[in-house]
């Protein structure tokens, strides 16, 4: 989904693995080098939906966002919301953009939902994968949350 959202805004580095879960992202986080980044977006649950209850995925999202906060101390951390798509019910990917949004309140973290900056024809013709125009406005909405300081967040 996020793959080449950096190719137009070459502030942000993208790390992409796909296909990958909750669990597997959270080990990668812990156990990776990667300096101290002052902006994190993570965006890692749409396959986990399609397999799993909305349950389930907060249990994993909660302890991904507490493990990611304690390994980078001076972070943001932003938690990016599921992306609909055609092969999973738009019902259940309100429902868990919404506990999200609720978790990220909890846990002292920024949520983004792109869905407010895609349309239809921002998917490609499967209807799962952004297209070259949702990429585009993906990237975009990334760059601007990345760009945010905590005081323009706290005067929204």
């Amino acid at each position: 989904m996020v793959r080449y959202v950096a190719e137009e805004n070459p502030e942000l580095e993208v790390e992409c693995y796909p296909g990958i879960r909750v669990d597997k992202m959270k080990h990668e986080i812990e156990q990776r080098e990667r300096g101290e980044p002052k902006k994190i977006i993570l965006h890692v649950w749409t396959n986990d939906l399609r397999r799993r209850s909305v349950d389930y995925i907060m249990a994993d999202l909660y302890d991904l966002v507490s493990s990611t906060k304690k390994r980078y101390l001076t972070a943001d951390i932003i938690i990016s919301g599921i992306i609909r798509r055609r092969d999973i019910n738009w019902r259940k990917v309100g429902r868990a953009n919404k506990e999200f949004e609720w978790v990220a309140e909890q846990l002292g973290t920024q949520y983004v939902d792109g869905n407010s900056w895609l349309d239809d024809r921002d998917f490609g013709q499967d209807g799962v994968y952004l297209n070259r125009r949702g990429t585009v406005a993906m990237g975009a909405l990334f760059a601007r949350v990345a760009a945010m300081t905590r005081e323009d967040r706290s005067q929204q």
